[in-house]
């Protein structure tokens, strides 16, 4: 087996890892399949994307959330309390993207993905978004990641032409 296709087993061995405990955590309703490599799920007010990305002959699962979209004032500052909040994390990061949009990522190596590493990611994800999105919004602006799916959700059906095929990036 080459090394490609060991990871491609590992990526769809953690995809059905991932869609049957969502679906156990869940319900079929609960969470979203977005194309061949991505779910989504709203978690406390939190936007959640859990994400398989092939690596070698492994993989990767990349939980994140957008705590913040569209920050009206990305700054220097800005960058320095993510970074101070960087400092204190263990597993996982801010950032900001080129969107000026703060992330949270937590990254998972595939072959050690389990029911449980699905469950603590999202509750750390979503758990950064609750606590630091507030302040973030206050001094920087912005909106919460739910506010802004829900803007493109009534701009989609005011443009029925309008698709998307995978998350955010």
């Amino acid at each position: 087996m080459t090394d490609e296709s060991a990871g491609n087993a590992v990526l769809d061995r953690v995809l059905e890892l991932v869609g049957n405990e969502l679906e156990s955590l869940y319900g079929p309703d609960g969470f979203y399949r977005w194309g061949d490599q991505a779910f989504m799920r709203v978690e406390d007010g939190a936007v959640v994307f859990l994400v398989g990305s092939p690596l070698g002959d492994d993989a990767l699962l990349n939980v994140r959330c957008y705590l913040v979209r569209d920050v009206e004032r990305p700054d220097a500052e800005l960058g320095e309390y993510l970074a101070r909040l960087n400092a204190d994390q263990v597993f996982g990061g801010f950032s900001l993207d080129e969107d000026s949009d703060v992330c949270f990522d937590y990254t998972v190596l595939g072959s050690s993905v389990t029911p449980d590493v699905v469950r603590l990611a999202i509750q750390v994800v979503a758990g950064a978004s609750a606590q630091h999105a507030p302040e973030i919004i206050a001094r920087w602006g912005g909106m919460t990641s739910l506010e802004k799916l829900r803007q493109e959700l009534e701009s989609e059906e005011e443009s029925p032409e309008a698709g998307d095929d995978g998350p955010p990036n």
